[in-house]
């Protein structure tokens, strides 16, 4: 029994430390989606939440602009960049007309779209065309709607990352976590200042 739970530490702890030097040698995507879940749980201050997610963001996938936009049907409700501060707000909805109208993917990566471009529709085609060209000028790698099912809307955007690598699936899978946690915050916060 002795010589069982000897043999039961030794793996755990060889297991963790595989984990940090090799598998998860950047971010560990389990720990940080539970801390910023706990960090999150019980905030209803909407600033918090941003700067909560801002920091999640930047400490792991490290991108080198970031930012979360507010709106509502009355215009920008909020705006959380440093970044992103000088894209204009009709560009936005000129490009959210052309993303919704497209019905696809609620995640937007420019890479793919670059590379799925011709879909052999001449108007759908000029729609990723103009996403594209949107996302090219203003530098931004990933487009991921708010879904807060209130009467405000949101995107979260991100730039290249800071090494200049592309984002793996792993690191996208993990920014969307981010995002359906930041959707369960976010809506919480908003149903409570009504």
């Amino acid at each position: 029994i002795i010589c069982s739970i000897l043999l039961n530490i030794v793996n755990l702890r060889t297991e963790k430390i595989v984990q940090k030097k090799f598998i998860y040698s950047r971010y560990n995507p389990t720990e940080l989606l539970q801390k910023y879940s706990s960090t999150n749980s019980e905030e209803l201050v909407i600033e918090k939440i941003l700067r909560n997610t801002k920091e999640i963001i930047y400490e792991s996938v490290r991108p080198e602009k970031y930012s979360i936009f507010l709106f509502a049907d009355k215009g920008f409700f909020s705006q959380d960049s440093e970044a992103f501060n000088f894209i204009d707000k009709e560009a936005i909805i000129a490009f959210l007309g052309n993303w919704k109208s497209l019905n696809s993917n609620p995640s937007l990566i420019s890479s793919e779209i670059d590379l799925g471009l011709s879909s052999g529709k001449e108007i759908i085609d000029l729609r990723k065309k103009a996403i594209l060209e949107f996302m090219n000028v203003h530098k931004i790698e990933i487009i991921i709607p708010l879904e807060l099912k209130t009467d405000v809307q949101g995107l979260l955007i991100l730039g290249n990352k800071q090494d200049n690598s592309l984002y793996s699936a792993g690191d996208i899978n993990f920014i969307e976590g981010i995002v359906k946690n930041l959707n369960i915050a976010l809506g919480r916060s908003l149903l409570y200042k009504q």
